[in-house]
């Protein structure tokens, strides 16, 4: 019964309590963020992750939400500077999927693909408990060593055997495959066919022989 028995908090707190409760994130309406996205957006003339978490929007949250932050960005009619790269990546994780399910055919029952947590990245893993990571790589030309391979960054894969899938010049298909030892790259790295890491590996002319290779040796 209401006004039993004496409060612990004043009505005022309580109440400045629940507001703070209904501005959390997740328990505010879609409506509502991209309602406060436009108001930064009217303020700052642009949208960017640190400048989201200073008005308490999470970009993971965002991209949970609207299945990424630029769709979130498009909602509000905000085309981002950065967009490009954005379908660059989307791109380079869909050719990824496709090879990586491609071998998992090839090799019924030997290849699986491993998942960890929705926070690391997946890989192979072939039935003796070998776990493969995947690194596709967009085809990139720079002005002074013209057409090389960017290896992304890949902290928490530098203690597996990988697969490394170069790209060609117009980064429709994979054109080029190496087996190779655990590589420890924390940043982005330019690599062609003739980087040590792949010299040190196996070139596979048909991926076919993937499964065998792979088997054939201790990696390190």
């Amino acid at each position: 019964m209401a006004g039993a028995f004496e409060g612990i908090v004043s009505a005022e707190m309580f109440e400045a309590a629940q507001e703070t409760l209904r501005q959390k994130f997740w328990l505010r309406s879609d409506a509502d963020v991209l309602k406060q996205l436009r108001s930064i957006l009217d303020a700052h003339g642009h949208l960017f992750h640190s400048l989201l978490k200073r008005y308490g929007l999470s970009p993971g949250g965002l991209s949970y939400r609207f299945r990424s932050t630029l769709n979130a960005y498009e909602l509000i009619g905000y085309q981002s500077p950065h967009e490009k790269t954005a379908e660059h990546r989307t791109h380079v994780r869909r050719i990824r999927a496709d090879l990586m399910k491609q071998l998992v055919d090839m090799f019924p029952g030997n290849v699986s693909v491993f998942s960890w947590t929705w926070k690391r990245r997946n890989c192979l893993k072939l039935k003796n408990g070998t776990r493969v990571a995947v690194r596709v790589c967009r085809s990139i030309h720079l002005v002074e060593k013209g057409r090389m391979w960017a290896l992304q960054a890949a902290k928490e894969e530098h203690r597996r055997v990988t697969l490394v899938a170069g790209m060609n010049p117009e980064n429709t298909a994979l054109e080029a495959f190496y087996v190779t030892g655990r590589l420890k790259n924390p940043s982005k790295r330019h690599i062609t066919k003739d980087t040590e890491w792949l010299t040190k590996g196996v070139c596979l002319t048909d991926l076919r022989s993937f499964y065998d290779v792979v088997m054939s040796r201790q990696w390190t």
